[in-house]
């Protein structure tokens, strides 16, 4: 929900190439009346190069924004490589899903044809819906729960409706910019476009176009393959337009997370801990550990890039400091604990036996205690908590793990290593229970050690040293 140049960032094949505004450098047409293409040849137009001015503030946003991670971007060279495709995208599934997309041809080259998205794997195709959107008491449209949902549960699966650049190279003023989305709305069906036009807006009529308002307040940032042998390649990130996703309102506790997945071109909302039968659905519009930050930083981002105060439940707490200094240890990137391949193989016996045990259990306490359950873990892989490792069968769109996930992980192996029966089988349910329930290999493998915890690979081993 930002726009192209916010810190913030909340910010595939139907093809119909149509014309779009000839302000934009460069843009593929399609003559009237003839079959769509999706390699159309491009109508080049050449308007000036950036001024100096807006070149300086985008370098230093797009910069310094973690998002984009981009630290050598240039605008000038950007705008100046940019060959653009206004087009559908089709799905091959049969469905009548609609993506109207703006997009480089090169990026337009690598788009995958998905055959069919991802099934929600918690519920039938014809089976109730598990949420629905209603006004909440100060009248805006929200998510909520229609039953009991428990964590793991894959809410829904979605395609976006719109997609586009993280910044578009030639549409260096509003009204430019405005013109190409209200030319992928036109594209889109009627009830569509209707739905699209209901979605809020943060931004005032002063500020920018309605669907503008639209795009940078609800888009969310999707990664797409670009072509990396050009010397000023496309950014990755893309922004999205998602019409249900849309509806979930921010929490600096958030009960859900989504996940993007490239080859399917398609957005899951996952639950992250059980949510009851009316409760709102919440995700959180602050990128990756920002909700790690300070309550006042928190709430000055959501203020400057979505115009609102966040009234969520980890907000309205009166122990202000005490969640903060909470968030401040978990946003630690490093911390005194030796990893579990250390731990296991300690024959000098340097680390107590519940070194592991008591920190990993402190960070579990304090991740429920903030609703954090969504966080990933941003560091390398098994740098502060060990993964299943090659016990758990890996996919090309598994899930990344969060750091609640991965410390259920670690005290599993933790109690498994010592040999303790019952903390091992109540650990290792726990994070069984925590993952996706799409995550069916993990599943197995982990109710296989429930069920015989002599197949855990290293079991007492750290009793036997």
């Amino acid at each position: 929900m930002s726009s192209a140049t916010s810190p913030l960032a909340r910010t595939p094949s139907v093809k119909a190439t149509t014309s779009t505004s000839t302000s934009c450098k460069r843009i593929s047409r399609s003559p009237s009346g003839s079959p769509p293409s999706r390699h159309a040849p491009a109508a080049r137009v050449s308007p000036p190069s950036p001024p100096s001015s807006i070149c300086a503030k985008l370098n230093a946003d797009v910069r310094s924004n973690a998002v984009l991670d981009a630290p050598y971007f240039d605008l000038a060279g950007h705008v100046d490589s940019r060959v653009y495709s206004i087009s559908n995208v089709r799905y091959r599934d049969g469905s009548n899903d609609h993506t109207a997309a703006v997009l480089d041809v090169g990026v337009q080259r690598l788009l995958p044809s998905p055959s069919t998205p991802p099934p929600s794997p918690t519920r039938s195709k014809n089976a109730p819906s598990p949420f629905l959107v209603q006004r909440t008491g100060y009248g805006a449209r929200a998510m909520f729960a229609s039953e009991p949902l428990r964590a793991g549960f894959t809410i829904l699966v979605e395609r976006p409706v719109m997609l586009a650049p993280y910044i578009i190279g030639t549409a260096l003023y509003e009204e430019t910019e405005a013109q190409i989305f209200h030319t992928l709305l036109a594209q889109l069906p009627p009830e569509t476009q209707a739905r699209v036009l209901t979605l809020s807006s943060c931004k005032s009529v002063e500020e920018c176009d309605v669907l503008l308002g639209i795009i940078r307040t609800n888009a969310l940032p999707v990664t797409l393959p670009v072509p990396t042998d050009v010397l000023h390649p496309e950014l990755p990130t893309h922004r999205a337009l998602f019409l249900d996703t849309s509806r979930c309102n921010h929490s600096c506790a958030p009960n859900a997370r989504w996940h993007w997945d490239p080859a399917t071109l398609s957005l899951s909302l996952i639950a992250v801990r059980p949510i009851g039968l009316g409760d709102e659905i919440t995700i959180s519009y602050l990128p990756g550990t920002h909700l790690l930050l300070p309550r006042q930083t928190r709430q000055s981002l959501l203020l400057s890039a979505y115009n609102f105060s966040c009234c969520c439940a980890a907000c309205i707490r009166m122990d202000e400091a005490e969640s903060d200094a909470a968030r401040f240890e978990l946003g630690r990137v490093t911390w005194n604990v030796p990893k579990f391949e250390e731990w296991i193989a300690d024959r000098k016996q340097v680390f107590s036996d519940a070194l592991l045990v008591e920190a990993h259990t402190r960070r579990v306490l304090l991740i429920e205690s903030e609703g954090l359950e969504s966080i990933c873990d941003n560091s390398k892989p098994g740098s502060c908590s060990p993964s299943l490792g090659g016990a758990v069968p890996k996919t090309a769109t598994a899930l990344p793990l969060t750091q609640y996930t991965r410390h259920l992980d670690a005290l599993a192996m933790a109690y498994g290593a010592l040999g303790d029966a019952r903390n091992f089988r109540e650990w290792t349910w726990r994070a069984r229970e925590s993952r996706p329930l799409s995550d069916v290999g993990s599943a197995k493998v982990l109710q296989a050690w429930i069920t015989d915890i002599a197949s855990f690979p290293v079991w007492g081993w750290r009793r036997r040293l």
